[in-house]
């Protein structure tokens, strides 16, 4: 394709962000060259270095995370938690991560990453860290609930540096666990999550039927906006595994071998057509009639 046609494209990659030396309008694609460049080629001018990383006690301002983690420690007398973990493949260490998150109801994600001298350091972020700056003509809404930033940097880090000799890794994690300047989330219920339970034996007591619809009830959940479609597919999921319970039940009728069985099982199914029959929406289910 050639570069006039290039040019007509109706869509293109957006063009990243430069920085433009003030004193020789050099343009850099990144801040930290521009901080270089000055101190190298204009060591007479005062560099401005932005402090970034807030306190969320007393919104003071650092320069780096190492900075905020001391006056954390010494101005509040907050007590971090730093800890070192040490991997040999990145499943292992992702499958770490994805543990102690659950633990701690938080997340983390990626912020940056460098390579220097054959090893690859990456900087993990609580996600809850920072601040939220949306675009004003932004064709996406914005979210009923707001936005997940606290407005100010969480200490709770994860240094992770990655040494690769031919094909063997050693990962070391170096991890701040303590989270400062929001709570921590609360996990949502997944209602298209099934009960693990295990099947009814066959033939099953009166008793015991009318115990299990009551406690195989669902509970209550707080429903978010769209989850009345998850629920209606839970629904649709669940009805299609209870009829095919249904007709595994002619099939184990089939094969009773005396008359009581049989008996048994009639009036075992005429209690549960009578108990389906009194049911309602209510959460709380009636106990099983007698026949």
């Amino acid at each position: 394709m050639s570069s006039a046609n290039s040019l007509e494209r109706p869509f293109s990659a957006p063009n990243k962000p430069t920085f433009s030396c003030q004193k020789c309008g050099i343009t850099v694609g990144y801040k930290k060259n521009l901080y270089a460049h000055m101190r190298k080629f204009h060591p007479e001018e005062d560099v401005v270095i932005s402090n970034n990383q807030v306190c969320g006690l007393c919104k003071e301002t650092f320069r780096t995370i190492v900075n905020l983690h001391e006056h954390l420690h010494q101005k509040h007398d907050v007590e971090l938690n730093f800890s070192n973990e040490t991997f040999y493949s990145e499943e292992d260490f992702f499958k770490w991560k994805k543990k102690i998150e659950l633990e701690s109801g938080s997340s983390f994600f990626l912020r940056n990453t460098s390579e220097k001298c054959e090893v690859k350091f990456s900087y993990y972020v609580c996600n809850r860290s920072g601040y939220s700056n949306p675009k004003l003509n932004r064709t996406r809404q914005m979210k009923a609930s707001g936005s997940v930033r606290c407005g100010c940097t969480c200490p709770a880090v994860l240094n992770v540096s990655t040494y690769t000799v031919e094909e063997a890794k050693e990962i070391t994690v170096q991890y701040q666990s303590v989270h400062v300047g929001h709570d921590l989330e609360v996990r949502k219920r997944n209602p298209l999550r099934r009960r693990t339970s295990c099947r009814p034996p066959k033939l099953a007591p009166k008793n015991a039927i009318g115990d299990r619809a009551h406690n195989a009830a669902t509970p209550k959940v707080i429903l978010h906006t769209g989850d009345a479609t998850l629920v209606q597919a839970s629904m649709d999921s669940e009805m299609n595994a209870t009829i095919t319970e249904c007709k595994d039940l002619e099939r184990c009728i089939k094969q009773l071998k005396s008359i009581d069985q049989v008996r048994y099982a009639k009036e075992t199914i005429a209690a549960l057509k009578i108990h389906l029959n009194s049911m309602d929406n209510a959460t709380n289910l009636p106990s099983l009639p007698p026949v």
